[in-house]
């Protein structure tokens, strides 16, 4: 799904359509709806919207398009997640990149869905996502 199908799709699903959601967003009904139409040229998206859009409704559609465009991947950090890196937690995250690294030993590069491809990807932005927090942690308390 493309960036624009994307909000386009937000708004709509959204609980009492496009209006609903321009007034949550204080833009004007007719406005945000030309901005959500594919076939309309003379409105645009601005990425503040899309990003206030998203913060409404609580999806992350329209950066997971984007990612998906530029050939990557979008992956939340789960809010209520403690991001410091524990000693369980690390082993727990490469054990995790070691299995799939196992699995995929012997295995013809071709040979990799693009599913799996994707999975594994997200799980290495993951661990490196986990991993850079907590230097940023240890950094932060080590005395200078």
């Amino acid at each position: 799904m493309n960036v624009i199908d994307a909000a386009q799709q937000m708004g709509l699903s959204y609980p009492g359509g496009i209006e609903a959601l321009a007034m949550r967003m204080g833009k004007n009904p007719t406005v945000l709806r030309s901005k959500l139409n594919p076939n309309c040229t003379t409105h645009g998206l601005m990425l503040e919207e899309a990003v206030h859009m998203q913060a409404i409704t609580g999806r992350c559609d329209i950066v997971m398009a984007m990612a998906s465009d530029l050939g990557g991947i979008y992956v939340a950090q789960d809010a209520g997640a403690d991001t410091g890196l524990s000693a369980q937690n690390a082993v727990a995250a490469l054990n995790e990149v070691r299995r799939w690294l196992r699995t995929l030993d012997g295995l013809e590069v071709d040979s990799i869905s693009l599913q799996d491809a994707k999975a594994i990807e997200g799980l290495l932005i993951d661990v490196s996502a986990r991993l850079q927090s907590s230097l940023s942690q240890i950094t932060r308390h080590t005395p200078r």
